[in-house]
Formats: C-alpha cells, sequence, structure tokens
C-alpha cells in the first residue's frame, strides 16, 4: 500500500529496537510506501550504548537507515559530533537534558553541530517515564518547543525538528517553527494523533482578530493563513507506533485540512529530504 498520489514516504522519527530486525522493518515500511527511516536508538541496547548497536546497522543498511547520534549534551565531550559523522550518523538526536534546551552551557555543542551541517531532532514535550530516568532531574520543562525560539536566533544555520509538535504546547510549538525558518515539526507522539480534527483546524488556521473570517473560519483553510504555511513544515513521523497507524493519522490529517499536493509532498518526504540531502523527487 503507497501514499494514493504515490509519493515517498520518509519516516523522520523512529528508534532501533531488538524486537525487530532492521529487515522486518524495512518489509513493513515499504508496504506502506516508506523509502527512509530517520532512526536514533536508546542507550543500552543489548549492553552496548546504542549509538554503537545503530551504527553497525547504518553500515549494512545505507538506503534505508538515516542515523541520528543520540547525544547526551551532560555527560559527553563535544568532540563526540565529529566521531559521530565519521561513524556515518547524519544528524543528532537530543532528549532528555538536565538544563533547558537554551542552556548557554549547551553552546558549544550547537556551535559545532551548525558548523558540521547536521540536523538536530529534539525530543518537545512530555517524556514517558522509564525506569532510566529513576534518581536524575528529568523534566518535560527542560525541553519546551519555545526554548528552539532562542536557538533559532542564535544558531539559524542549525536545522532543527521539534519532535511531537512539542505535546501538550502545540501552540508556542507552531509559532515557533512559523517564525523560524530553521524549525520544523513531526507529527509523531501518542498524544498527537489523539487530538480531533476540530483541534488541526483551529491550531493551523490561527488569523488576525481583525479578520472578517475570524469566527466562521472557513474549511479547506485558505493558503494565506499563517498556520498553513506551519502545516507545510511539518513531517510524517512513527516514533514507536507501527508504521500503519500514523501513515493513516497523517493521511486523515491532511486531507481534512484541505491541504493541496505542495504540502502534502513537504510533508510526506520532501522538507525530510531537503533537511537530510536524500535523493528524492
Amino acid at each position: 500500500m503507497e501514499y494514493p498520489e504515490g509519493c515517498p514516504i520518509v519516516n523522520v522519527h523512529s528508534h532501533y529496537h531488538t524486537y525487530e530486525t532492521i529487515d522486518e522493518v524495512k518489509k513493513r515500511a515499504q508496504a506502506y510506501g516508506i523509502r527512509y527511516y530517520v532512526m536514533s536508538a536508546l542507550r543500552g541496547i543489548e549492553g552496548r550504548r546504542g549509538n554503537d548497536v545503530l551504527k553497525d546497522e547504518i553500515a549494512r543498511h545505507p538506503d534505508f537507515i538515516i542515523g541520528l547520534y543520540h547525544l547526551d549534551v551532560d555527560a559527553e565531550p563535544v568532540d563526540v559530533i565529529y566521531k559521530a559523522v565519521q561513524e556515518g550518523f547524519r544528524g543528532i538526536k537530543i532528549i532528555g537534558t538536565l538544563q533547558p534546551y537554551d542552556s548557554p552551557d549547551y553552546y558549544p555543542f550547537y556551535e559545532t553541530i551548525e558548523k558540521e551541517g547536521l540536523p538536530v531532532l529534539f525530543h518537545t514535550g512530555f517524556l514517558s517515564i522509564s525506569p532510566e530516568q529513576r534518581g536524575k532531574t528529568v523534566s518535560m520543562m527542560n525541553m519546551r518547543p519555545g526554548m528552539l525560539d532562542t536557538l533559532g536566533r542564535a544558531f539559524p544555520d542549525m536545522k532543527m525538528i521539534a519532535a511531537h509538535m512539542g505535546a501538550p504546547w502545540f501552540l508556542e510549538a507552531v509559532a515557533t517553527a512559523y517564525f523560524h525558518d530553521n524549525v520544523y515539526l513531526d507529527l509523531s507522539g501518542g498524544i498527537v494523533r489523539t487530538m480531533s480534527m476540530q483541534f488541526f483546524r483551529r491550531l493551523f488556521s490561527f488569523r488576525d482578530a481583525g479578520s472578517p473570517d475570524v469566527k466562521e473560519l472557513p474549511f479547506p483553510i485558505p493558503e494565506d493563513t499563517p498556520g498553513m504555511k506551519v502545516l507545510g513544515k511539518t513531517m510524517f513521523g512513527t516514533d514507536n507506533p507501527p508504521p500503519e497507524r500514523l501513515v493513516e493519522f497523517t493521511r486523515n490529517m491532511l486531507d481534512g485540512m484541505g491541504a493541496d499536493r505542495d504540502t502534502k509532498d513537504k510533508v510526506w518526504y520532501r522538507n525530510a529530504g531537503d533537511i537530510f540531502g536524500l535523493d528524492l523527487p
């Protein structure tokens, strides 16, 4: 099953897990027209750091995996970024930091990331609770999407993706992406796909309060609506759920929004292709 227009799909947010082989993941992905998986790994997989495991899989599946190095800015040195590039990683994943993302203490990492031309996938919003977090000061307040506004000003050439649309701070994420050309959003996450169609129409339809249609928003949403610009900066992603769930959700959401073909192409593959330098139409 492919998307009706036949366009390729890039899954911009996924993880490597040991309960599926990459060949199994690829087979399921191809059944839904997904060409590439942008993938990061959790630490501690099979007794090794997840980055090491993923590095091996990148080498085995260069035609399918776009690897993100899981960077621990609280424990690793800046130079590890250069090592990640040498090992075939094409981007960075940052999550669960002990300080806010826009802490000046992290700026040396961002300076190096920007210099190397690496995109960054930031987890934004609520982080699911896991046993590994016991005893750590992990707070979603350190991972608000609005912090990418600070970073967008300081590092305008660093491409950033706010995972999960910043849930629950959806409007904050949309506003940040609207004002910064280098900030994008992904549609992955359990909370995102539970929101109603009415919610998305309101979220992507913000207009000047003096507009004549402010009380009766027309549908489909007009192309000059600021929020429609941001809809074109979102990207398909699964995180952990099976791809079929998110393909159906994304298709229904885009159709319900009245998105045109150009916007759909951006969401399914073109934004990710531009950010990660993929050879796509």
